[in-house]
């Protein structure tokens, strides 16, 4: 999607998800996070995707948020910042991506 379609007030998050029981406690984690005024967050979960590539590339197909998530059904996110967090981190228009490990 072209840079001037995206939305700058969305977050998407985008999970391939193969367990509901995992996805459901992904998704308690996600929901307690704190969305700053003026953003709106969507979750997309991708069911039956050939790899984990390709759904996490009809994920990306499915929005237009400027911040795009992707993570695995089993992450439970504890940071209730981390939107805030990484508005202020993509602000820096050198970065394009993060990610973590482990």
């Amino acid at each position: 999607m072209r840079d001037e379609l995206l939305d700058e007030t969305k977050i998407a998050f985008i999970t391939c998800v193969n367990s509901d029981d995992w996805y459901s406690e992904c998704r308690l984690y996600l929901d307690s996070l704190l969305i700053p005024e003026g953003m709106t967050a969507e979750f997309i979960p991708v069911r039956g995707a050939a790899s984990m590539c390709a759904g996490y590339n009809l994920g990306q197909e499915k929005s237009n948020a400027r911040y795009k998530v992707y993570l695995h059904q089993d992450t439970l996110v504890v940071n209730k910042n981390l939107v805030q967090d990484l508005r202020h981190i993509f602000a820096d228009n050198t970065i394009g991506a993060v990610g973590v490990l482990g």
